[in-house]
């Protein structure tokens, strides 16, 4: 593993365990109130709280990591075999429903009724059979052992079905009664080298395009955390986050928060904010489960966990795979606003897919 990334969530459910009164819950809710719709989400139940069979957290910092009665890594079922080759590329989005897809998008942005939105993109691989345990772990495996800077690695079985992933987005953490939310928005890829990369960090902080999708994120949270009566701070400005493949616009976000506001609250007000949905919200999320040609369950959903002292650290389920049966589905998805190219956002979307794709290869 990394020195600069850090294992957050390693889980399975089982329904017989009895709840622990120092131990956390885990919370997970699907990306829209009417999940699962199809099969490809049923091995999942909506919006459930549960302790866990397992749980890891680990980073470089030790940040919570006190917090936790952790179970030794070695319990955990992740076995080093090789990957199992997989063939029969199957890519359910093709560029020409792409772009129609787009151009739906672009309309309602025309017409006001949307100021953003982010679509998203399932590609699926398939298997000779039904990948086994000892195949998924060795996958697993391979991306904890990849470089991955500044994600939070994810491990969620639940019945046979896994989802796993590197998420860059954490949604938010309390500490302390100290929330910190890092809104994080506006995409360029990485360079070559660091002449190149320096050029593409400058076109990033001075693109409209990027930079008006990233105002989004952060007005929603700013707005959001006022209607809660809180006080956010934040740098006008936003900062770099730099991923191996990828770099982001982000500003981080801190507030005082009092005993009296629980962490369900606060994600029950931000989820999905604008980098995972658009902007309005209602009508984002509204657009997105009619249009969008796959049902997303936990793809750009919050997943976490709340301890009994009232901490609690969620993230994103972004960058991120569905193994279900002898197929693994990958997700990946792009902000698009009023000055956005349908061909742009494509070539986004393909690099974060193609991230989750190294790790299929052998």
């Amino acid at each position: 593993m990394a020195s600069n990334q850090e294992i957050f969530l390693g889980w399975e459910k089982d329904n017989t365990l009895e709840r622990n009164a120092d131990s956390p819950t885990i919370v997970k809710k699907f990306f829209s109130s009417d999940s699962p719709k199809t099969s490809l989400w049923n091995g999942f139940t909506n919006e459930d709280e549960f302790t866990p069979r397992y749980y890891l957290y680990l980073n470089n910092e030790n940040e919570l990591s006190t917090n936790l009665t952790s179970i030794s890594p070695t319990s955990i079922p992740f076995t080093p075999l090789p990957l199992l080759f997989l063939r029969d590329v199957e890519k359910n989005e093709s560029k020409k429903k792409w772009n129609n897809y787009c151009e739906k998008i672009k309309q309602k942005i025309e017409s006001n009724e949307l100021e953003k939105l982010v679509p998203a993109l399932q590609k699926t691989y398939k298997a000779q059979q039904k990948l086994s345990s000892t195949e998924i772990a060795s996958l697993f495996k391979k991306i904890l052992e990849s470089p991955l800077p500044n994600t939070h690695l994810f491990y969620f079985k639940e019945n046979d079905d896994v989802f796993l992933g590197a998420s860059p987005e954490l949604l938010f953490t309390i500490q302390n009664e100290s929330l910190f939310i890092p809104a994080i928005a506006g995409t360029r890829p990485r360079g070559e080298d660091l002449l190149e990369d320096e050029k593409l960090a400058h076109e990033l902080q001075n693109s409209k395009k990027e930079q008006d999708e990233h105002h989004f994120v952060v007005e929603f949270i700013v707005k959001t955390l006022k209607e809660q009566g809180l006080n956010p701070q934040y740098k006008p400005k936003p900062e770099l986050l730099f991923l191996k493949t990828l770099q982001h616009l982000y500003t981080p976000i801190r507030a005082q928060i009092p005993p009296s506001i629980k962490a369900k609250k606060i994600l029950n007000a931000l989820h999905p904010t604008p980098a995972m949905a658009g902007v309005p919200q209602d009508k984002a999320i509204k657009f997105i489960t009619e249009e969008e040609s796959f049902e997303r369950g936990l793809y750009a959903s919050p997943m976490g966990f709340i301890f009994p002292n009232g901490n609690a650290r969620f993230i994103v389920g972004i960058r991120s795979m569905l193994i279900k049966n002898n197929e693994i589905h990958l997700f990946a998805g792009a902000g698009f606003v009023k000055d956005s190219d349908p061909d742009e956002e494509w070539n986004e979307i393909e690099r974060k897919i193609q991230t989750l794709e190294s790790f299929l290869k052998k």
